[in-house]
């Protein structure tokens, strides 16, 4: 629910929710999951919500849980938070408790008591400390946090049902504590390398078993492999009575790209690929919305800003990849197997620049962006729209910087000296 989780001593935790706020649907979807998340895991607990971490704590020690579209009206702080805030009991504030009773002696027992008091006398008498903390409560001074550092060490033990003799038995119990470590590292994108396992004895330890691999993995199904070959050679000395198992987190997830469903390949069926397409379209339209997805078709047109259009995705790709609309006529079919032919086909990028972007160009002609460029393919010359107010002429390029960012140049034929350059797209 957040990404940045702080302790407050002694027995509260802060979270900080507002980047988190699109995703969850909101403040008041994303307080209404993680209450019932924490409610049904048994956990009784007071909360609040503000704009700053230390009036939030203070609220929620004051028992004052206001409603979450109460506290914050655009991004400034609402006027009940501030009442709110007013009216708590200065104990809530954790401060000494000489400086809690000098406080009451001069009559003061709430925040907006305490506020009311000269700043330079509260100073004097009790340090910066006080006024600071009032500050960071009222959201007008910042207030750095430390963020608690997940544990990268999975440790679980498992009870049996009953005393396993045999190594191969365990494999079930084995199972369970490898979900459970799938889970903690898909929460952490971590991966581990070595996985340990411990058979308990009534009175000492039946045996033990490790589990080496070869790459950092965190799929279960993996781990279930290796761990059957060795659990057929494991020799228990006594019956054991608990599993145990221990992974240290050491290697960061890496992510790698699957293959769509519904991209084809030489053991693929056109119909099999296009009917995937299909349901895959129609998943997205259920999950996002028919109005958030959308297909590129292509458009008779030579100017690059004008030569595709947005359409409802709702149809299938030849394999030639143009679209079932597109057709072809009186076009000879060696002219279609020349148009098709990969080292013929002329290169396009997927992302355009809307609008076309300036290029910095230093005193000796090198032309900038994200490193020096090498015109790699081109010059391509496109020139359209001569009867119209929008007429180009204009030569494109493919070029490459230092990062190996693939890019789609041009500059305009009619300049002098070529010294000015522009960014159409991206090649991803």
């Amino acid at each position: 629910f957040s990404s940045l989780v702080s302790l407050q001593p002694p027995q509260a935790l802060v979270l900080e929710v507002r980047s988190s706020l699109r995703l969850f649907g909101g403040i008041e979807s994303l307080c209404a999951q993680l209450l019932g998340s924490l409610q049904a895991d048994g956990y009784h607990l007071r909360h609040s919500v503000a704009p700053s971490a230390r009036g939030a704590y203070w609220l929620a020690r004051g028992g004052f849980s206001p409603q979450p579209e109460q506290v914050v009206q655009s991004g400034r702080a609402a006027a009940s938070f501030l009442s709110a805030l007013n009216a708590l009991d200065i104990g809530v504030t954790g401060w000494d408790d000489n400086i809690i009773s000098a406080l009451r002696e001069m009559g003061v027992d709430t925040l907006a008591d305490c506020r009311r008091l000269p700043r330079a006398g509260l100073t004097r008498r009790f340090g910066t400390e006080l006024l600071h903390s009032l500050g960071q409560a009222y959201a007008e001074l910042p207030e750095a946090r430390e963020a608690i550092n997940e544990q990268q060490r999975f440790q679980a033990v498992l009870s049996l049902e009953a005393e396993i003799s045999e190594a191969p038995r365990l494999r079930d119990a084995c199972e369970q504590l490898l979900t459970q470590l799938e889970q903690f590292l898909r929460a952490r994108q971590r991966a581990v390398r070595v996985l340990k396992f411990d058979f308990h004895g009534w009175h000492d330890k039946a045996g033990e078993l490790q589990v080496s691999l070869s790459m950092a993995g965190h799929q279960r199904a993996h781990w279930q492999r290796v761990l059957s070959a060795q659990l057929e050679r494991c020799r228990l000395s006594s019956p054991a009575v608990a599993v145990g198992l221990c992974a240290e987190a050491s290697d960061a997830l890496r992510a790698q790209s699957a293959r769509l469903e519904f991209a084809e390949d030489a053991g693929s069926s056109t119909a099999a690929s296009e009917q995937a397409l299909h349901d895959f379209l129609d998943r997205l339209h259920a999950r996002i919305g028919s109005q958030s997805v959308r297909a590129l078709q292509h458009v008779a047109e030579h100017r690059p800003e004008y030569a595709s259009r947005a359409v409802k995705a709702a149809g299938g790709v030849h394999k030639t990849g143009l679209p079932k609309d597109w057709l072809l006529h009186d076009v000879p079919a060696e002219a279609i197997d020349l148009a098709h032919n990969a080292n013929l086909t002329l290169q396009r990028p997927l992302w355009l620049a809307m609008p076309i972007l300036s290029l910095h160009v230093d005193a000796y002609g090198v032309v900038y962006y994200g490193g020096a460029l090498t015109l790699q393919h081109g010059p391509e010359r496109i020139e359209s729209a001569w009867w119209q107010d929008e007429s180009l002429a204009r030569d494109y390029f493919i070029a490459e910087n230092t990062a190996g960012v693939r890019v789609w140049v041009f500059r305009e034929t009619h300049q002098d000296g070529g010294q000015h350059w522009w960014l159409q797209g991206v090649f991803g």
